[in-house]
């Protein structure tokens, strides 16, 4: 039977604040006294925790491109400002293009 690894959840929070590379995590671990099985659940589980924050971070970058690319779009079609057309229409759809490559580009990395 495989055993139960259990996996403490404030230190995978502290590397990630500290922004520790996997060897660093590998030397402390070590010398801890860890077996090296749990050092890979850990390494394991703070890669996810990793990725896990990125595509978060990625899903609002998104949402916001999003939201004012729709914004952008309603003030066009309905023409609020006929003044400032040109702007809405190059300035804030482009802004908005951005910020959706921005998440595509933590999304997909």
């Amino acid at each position: 039977m495989e055993e139960t690894i259990i996996i403490d959840k404030y230190k995978l929070k502290k590397w990630l604040l500290n922004n520790l590379s996997d060897e660093a995590i590998e030397l402390e671990l070590a010398a801890e006294g860890i077996p090296f099985d749990n050092i890979q659940a850990y390494l394991k589980a703070y890669n996810k925790l990793k990725i896990e924050k990125r595509q978060s971070m990625a899903f609002i970058f998104l949402i916001c491109g999003a939201f004012i690319g729709f914004l952008s779009f309603l003030i066009a079609i309905t023409n609020l400002a006929p003044e400032f057309h040109t702007i809405n229409l190059y300035g804030v759809t482009s802004l908005a293009g951005i910020i959706i490559f921005i998440g595509l580009y933590f999304l997909f990395e």
